[in-house]
């Protein structure tokens, strides 16, 4: 029984019964009012299914900005990481960060939020792991946008996607992209970012793909092979999906060699942009040139290649060309910022896993009580929670979390809309520079693609024009 409950012994001698029939019965009685008194009793302060979560210590790490730390009670506790952030707060910002600022870059959280801090004016408060990534390839699983600049557009099964617009607002759904190409009048689907899927489709290659186009190189091709061997373990033991073995990665990067080889010769449109990008808004950009073969991408733009099915291009150097990208919901937002992961965790306040509904099947990682990592926004939507579960940890009394109770303590913390994100080996959070899984030194962790931090920011990202 809970501590808080006092129950008092009865006794039938306490009481004097005029009828021997009801004296009979007063044990039954007894035991009828006292269940009938349990069950009417209110629940007990259970915050979420792994047990109470009781704070173990809480500061604030910036305007509008709190970090706490919750450790369930019991023989074995649940130890998670919170940060508390006011969407409203000026001279903060939610942000996505690309590893390398490149769709195969992976680095360690630490090293992604310091790297972040020498390439900007910002100074990184808090951040978590964001996408889940391919093994192989390295490229961020479902849509990425960063500071109005898709990095993968392509979606991934039914998961749920974090939009954020040029306001900070929070929007979790399940959202898909859309891009095309206006060109003299006539209308080209895109059918995805820094990436080829086939050789009869539009494709857009920003920053995020390198310094040219094609730039895939034996080089590249064998560290990706070497860094998944070196994470397989990891890979094998919480992915979402069937583990991957290395006959299926070889495959893969060899894949992303023959997708270099068809690009070489397909035109490529250089287009230097007229404004700043943004989703669900057209952008101007305008011609800067037209080639085949390694073709230099531009600081401030981007290379559309054209599939060789499309013998006439209705477009000459100095020419006005528009891309646009849009989502299939909330299509009157005009989004900055997307990261991806699945599953969505709590909708409407009501905390359930949506795995079988987001076709992930996986029964480790729905059951399994692994380290999970996962995001939020309150019922007003003016608070966004990250949170971070550590691992499983015999020597510890350390126990990590099933997706059900991952649901359950960010209902908890306060999110009335939730959903998760790479998780595993992956999961971690930084508060500044400092990884809150460690004291002292921190250990090298396993390198993720897509961090999501609050920053404090020195360098105000331009809004879009309306």
């Amino acid at each position: 029984m809970q501590s808080g409950y006092r129950w008092t012994k009865f006794s039938s001698q306490s009481y004097k019964l005029p009828y021997v029939g009801l004296v009979k019965l007063y044990p039954r009685i007894v035991t009828t009012l006292l269940w009938v008194a349990f069950i009417a009793l209110p629940s007990p302060s259970i915050h979420a299914g792994v047990g109470k979560l009781v704070k173990k210590a809480e500061r604030e790490i910036g305007p509008g900005v709190r970090y706490a730390n919750y450790v369930s009670r019991g023989r074995r506790s649940v130890n998670v990481h919170a940060v508390y952030y006011d969407l409203a707060t000026s001279g903060t910002a939610l942000r996505v960060v690309k590893a390398g600022n490149h769709n195969t870059g992976r680095l360690p959280l630490v090293g992604l939020a310091q790297s972040y801090e020498t390439q900007t004016y910002n100074t990184v408060l808090a951040m978590v792991n964001a996408n889940f990534w391919s093994a192989g390839r390295n490229t961020p699983i479902g849509p990425c946008v960063v500071d109005g600049e898709v990095v993968e557009m392509v979606p991934y099964k039914h998961w749920s996607s974090a939009f954020i617009d040029f306001t900070g607002a929070v929007v979790i759904d399940t959202f898909r992209l859309g891009g095309q190409a206006t060109i003299g009048g006539n209308v080209f689907p895109i059918e995805s970012c820094n990436r080829r899927l086939s050789d009869s489709s539009f494709v857009l290659y920003n920053g995020f793909a390198g310094s040219a186009v094609p730039s895939v190189s034996e080089a590249r091709l064998t560290a990706l092979y070497t860094e998944w061997m070196r994470d397989s373990a990891f890979l094998q033991s919480d992915s979402t999906e069937v583990g991957i073995d290395s006959a299926q990665v070889r495959a893969a990067i060899e894949r992303a060699q023959i997708e270099a080889n068809v690009e070489h010769g397909l035109r490529k449109i250089s287009l230097d942009y007229i404004g700043k990008p943004s989703i669900n808004k057209p952008l101007s950009c305008v011609v800067r040139s037209i080639d085949t073969g390694e073709v230099s991408i531009p600081d401030n733009g981007c290379i559309l290649s054209v599939p060789k099915h499309v013998s006439t291009l209705p477009c000459a150097v100095g020419d006005t060309v528009s891309i646009s990208f849009t989502t299939n919901v909330h299509t009157n937002k005009r989004f900055m910022n997307a990261v991806c992961g699945t599953p969505r965790l709590v909708r409407n306040g009501k905390a359930k896993p949506e795995a079988q509904q987001e076709g992930v099947t996986g029964k480790r990682f729905i059951r399994r009580k692994l380290a999970r990592t996962c995001l939020g926004v309150t019922k007003d939507g003016k608070k966004l929670i990250l949170a971070a579960i550590e691992p499983t940890v015999a020597s510890k009394r350390q126990l990590g979390a099933t997706l059900l109770e991952t649901a359950q303590v960010m209902r908890s913390l306060g999110a009335y809309q939730a959903m998760n994100l790479d998780g595993g080996g992956s999961t971690g959070m930084v508060i500044g520079t400092d990884h809150v899984f460690f004291e002292g030194v921190d250990p090298q962790t396993r390198p993720v693609s897509v961090g999501l931090g609050v920053v404090k920011i020195g360098h105000v990202l331009s809004q879009p024009t309306h």
